[in-house]
């Protein structure tokens, strides 16, 4: 769980959790000596509401993550795509 400290648009410390949680999953790998393992991190957080600026908004931490793919699964599909020749269709097919 991602939480707040300050609000994101005037900075102040005075803010209150709405109790309303949002998430997202991203999808990622894990290299080992031995292989590759899919890896599955469900990242959740509440909105907060700014007693100062009254605005309700979402951690930054939480905003700033990828969307669905994590760095490793990116940097592999273009390695299989450039290096190997491969189709995204035939990665998405033969990995995923």
């Amino acid at each position: 769980t991602i939480l707040a400290d300050k609000c994101t648009k005037c900075g102040s410390d005075n803010i209150e959790n709405t109790k309303m949680s949002v998430s997202k999953i991203i999808v990622d790998l894990n290299f080992f000596e031995s292989g590759i393992k899919r890896w599955v991190v469900e990242y959740s957080t509440y909105k907060y509401k700014c007693i100062e600026c009254n605005i309700t908004f979402i951690p930054r931490d939480y905003i700033n993550l990828n969307k669905g793919f994590g760095h490793n699964v990116k940097s592999f599909t273009m390695f299989q795509n450039i290096i190997n020749h491969r189709s995204f269709k035939q990665i998405k097919f033969n990995f995923f």
